[in-house]
Parts: structure tokens; sequence; C-alpha cells
């Protein structure tokens, strides 16, 4: 079996803020054995970035529902910084509807950057916890509020230092491809060291898909939980359960399980990942036990997600 951890066992009492937190002695790990298949895959986003030049042309938009200062830099084809250092009075982290923000664009940048916009669902903020080897872990939780299956979730998740300055980026993907209707599933990132103590984490959702084909890539895997623990000190939670097909279905290649902890407030405090090492076939039970690590504030409760292919 594969197992994806993002955390580690320690037990302590941190305090979490909605922006950034700080646990000691905390170490990210990943425990790897031989497998068939990636325990992730990858995704590789090519977004174009146009500089601004050296004598820019100034463009003004006013800020509609909805927008944020990394999403209104994007669109414009234009980097976070770049429309911070135009827009000195604007907090990148609150803007009002109808501000007016000035876009620097360049002679030979485009007037409105054509980029496909994700179907609209619910992005929380981000929550980013560090650790003791000087990075950081973050969260980023997303909640399919369409009637129909999503999949391809991808977001950005820069880091803003006190003077607004960003100091580490990078693109956060979900454990599983799939995600249900209704269902919630956070988008991982991790930063490596070195990451500065004080930093404010913006996030963008880039992508999120509808699921197209669904039947033939996907199965529809059932699972029943026997047992849920959390410990007394909340820092882990154990689940085991089995996970099965319908009679008539494909046989599953691939069987993914999620365990998504959350705190008291509602936040991602750990996510572990677990991967099937053999097939999985129509009508039979595959069992499975897991336990998953808090990063930041106790676990209030955990939340399955899971995943075939044939």
């Amino acid at each position: 079996m594969i197992v994806f951890f993002m955390g580690a066992c320690i037990q302590s009492n941190p305090s979490h803020t909605p922006t950034a937190t700080t646990r000691s002695l905390l170490t990210p790990y990943l425990t790897v054995t031989p497998s068939k298949t990636p325990l992730i895959e990858t995704m590789v986003l090519k977004i174009p970035t146009f500089k601004a030049t050296t004598t820019p042309t100034p463009v003004t938009y006013t800020v509609a529902k909805g927008d944020t200062m990394l999403g209104i830099a994007l669109r414009f084809g234009i980097t976070l910084e770049e429309l911070m250092a135009a827009n000195p009075q604007v907090n990148p982290r609150i803007i009002s509807i109808g501000t007016v923000l000035v876009i620097p664009l360049g002679e030979n940048s485009p007037a409105l950057l054509s980029t496909p916009t994700p179907i609209p669902i619910i992005v929380e903020e981000p929550d980013c916890y560090s650790t003791a080897s000087g990075g950081a872990w973050c969260f980023l939780l997303v909640k399919n509020t369409q009637i129909e299956p999503l999949e391809n979730l991808a977001a950005r998740i820069l880091l803003i230092s006190s003077q607004s300055e960003v100091v580490a980026e990078g693109f956060a993907l979900p454990p599983l491809n799939l995600v249900p209707p209704e269902k919630a599933i956070p988008l991982i990132y991790y930063f490596a060291p070195p990451v500065p103590e004080n930093y404010t984490p913006l996030a963008e959702l880039m992508s999120a898909l509808p699921v197209t084909g669904g039947e033939e890539r996907y199965l529809r895997a059932r699972f029943k939980i026997e047992s849920e623990a959390i410990d007394p000190n909340g820092f882990q939670a154990t689940v085991q359960g089995e996970v099965s097909l319908p009679k008539k279905s494909q046989p599953a290649n691939q069987t993914w399980i999620a365990i998504v902890a959350y705190g008291t407030n509602g936040e991602v405090v750990g996510v572990r990942k677990w991967e099937a090492n053999s097939t999985l076939e129509a009508g039979e039970d595959l069992p499975f036990e897991i336990t998953v690590y808090s990063l930041g504030p106790p676990i209030e409760r955990v939340e399955v997600l899971v995943e075939a292919r044939p």
C-alpha cells in the first residue's frame, strides 16, 4: 500500500488563525511502498505571464462582486506584485466592490488575458501550518455546490509578506481527482523552507471542470465505516472500514481513499491519502485502516472520500 502523510504525531496545544499557524516540532514525511501507479497525478499548468514594460500604459478596472486582487492580476496578464505596486493604498486581502484599480499594462501586453473561467464553487480562505523545518503546509478547502461531479481542480497559492511582497507561490492540487456533488475537498501545497515567520496566504482557483465521460473513467465505489476514533488530545484519528464496488461493475485497478481532518471551526487540519496495492473486484470488500494526524488545532471530525478507476 502507498500512504501519503501530511503531518506528524506531536501532542501539543497550538493556536490557530485563519492565515498562518505554527506548531513546533512538526515534520512532514512521506513513506512510499513500490506501486504501479503514482501517489498523486502530476498536473502541469502553463499560465502565461506578461511583464509590464518600463513605460506602462495605465488602465483602470472597477472591482466587481467576487473579484480578488490575484484574480484581477491573472485576468490582465500581470503579476500580483505589479498590481499591488500600482495600487499601494489597497489591501490585497480586502478590496471593496467599486474600488478603481490601476492596471499597469505594458505596450505589448494584451488588453485582457483570455483564460478559462472555473465553474463557480465555494472556495474557503487557505489555512497554512508551519513546520519545525521552516516550511509550511497549506490547505485550500473547496466545496462542489454543483449538481454534477467536478475534476481537474487546481489553485494558485501565494504567501504575502508584511511588506506586501510575494515571498513564495505554488499550485495546490487535491488528493483525489473526483469531487462529487455537495462534497468538499482540500487542495494541498507544501512550501519548502525557508518560509518567513509572518505571512498572509492568498489563493485563486485556476481550474474546476465538469466530469465528461465519467462512466468510462470512474467507477461507483462505495465505502462503509466500521469504526472511527479520535484520540483524547485530538491530534490524530483512526478510521476503519471497507470499500466495495457494485456486483456488475468493472474491476478497479486504482482505488484511492482520502481522510480529511477538520478542526472545531471547520478548517482543514490534516489530510492522508491511502492507495490499494491490489485490484478491487466487483462485489468484493476491501478493508482499510487509516490514521490521519493534525498539523494544527485538535481534530473535531473526519470525512472519508473514495475514488476508483478501471
